[in-house]
């Protein structure tokens, strides 16, 4: 996700056709409240919700419907790196830069924390929930991916790329049975979970991946990356195309 450049607003666009209001772009909704540059930002699952964290160290959530701040999340010690819904919409994962390597997990509805998740020995960059909710994948800066059971919030395990490369990227599969994680050099595994092994190593074409994300049937994996998306095989682990 790309850092925002602005000091105090999030902007929602709505992209409508020239022939309803004659230009391209059509301001909905200003969300004031922070206070410096806001790094990631997610929609709740039924969409009803907007969270956004920052540089002031501080998560927001928004009414998306009346532009409201119904909660300030507070917790970290640095600027906010990484949130995640759970499927269900009801808790929130996050983490924080610099020297604040915990994971907190929210409750939404109370606006409160639940747990700190301890573990990773540096920075968290990259947070992704099962598609059941019961399990939390965290990324780190070091090349660490640890796996958490919610319930618990108890470390089930931790997947160990050999490479010290830092972790940019994680997705579960649509079934819940592979997690894919991308480094900075741009090799992405897709490890078995149940067995903790990789399945597959690609890519790695020499550039920074950013980002993935498994297509809705789990065929194609999708990368972010300085001005292009990559598109691989899962199966066969090759490059199918760029779209730039």
């Amino acid at each position: 996700m790309k850092v925002f450049n602005i000091l105090v607003f999030i902007f929602i666009l709505c992209f409508v056709s020239n022939s309803v209001y004659g230009q391209d772009d059509y301001l909905i909704k200003t969300f004031k409240g922070h206070t410096e540059g806001i790094f990631p930002i997610s929609f709740s699952p039924d969409g009803s919700l907007l969270v956004s964290g920052s540089w002031d160290k501080t998560i927001r959530i928004w009414d998306v419907a009346t532009g409201s701040n119904i909660k300030t999340l507070k917790g970290h010690k640095a600027y906010i790196r990484s949130i995640s819904f759970s499927p269900d919409g009801v808790t929130l994962a996050s983490s924080a830069g610099e020297d604040d390597k915990a994971i907190l997990i929210w409750d939404i509805a109370k606006g409160k924390k639940r747990k700190s998740l301890k573990g990773h020995k540096d920075r968290v960059n990259c947070l992704t929930f099962s598609p059941n909710g019961h399990i939390l994948a965290s990324g780190d800066e070091d090349g660490k991916i640890m796996i958490w059971d919610m319930a618990s919030g108890k470390k089930l395990k931790i997947l160990n790329p050999h490479n010290p490369q830092c972790i940019t990227g994680l997705a579960f599969s649509p079934n819940g049975s592979t997690l894919a994680s991308v480094q900075s050099v741009g090799y992405i595994k897709l490890w078995n979970l149940a067995r903790g092994g990789v399945l597959k190593t690609f890519g790695g074409e020499g550039v920074w991946v950013l980002d993935i994300e498994f297509s809705p049937d789990g065929s194609i994996l999708a990368g972010a990356t300085k001005g292009a998306i990559n598109l691989w095989d899962v199966i066969s682990g090759k490059l199918l195309r760029k779209l730039s």
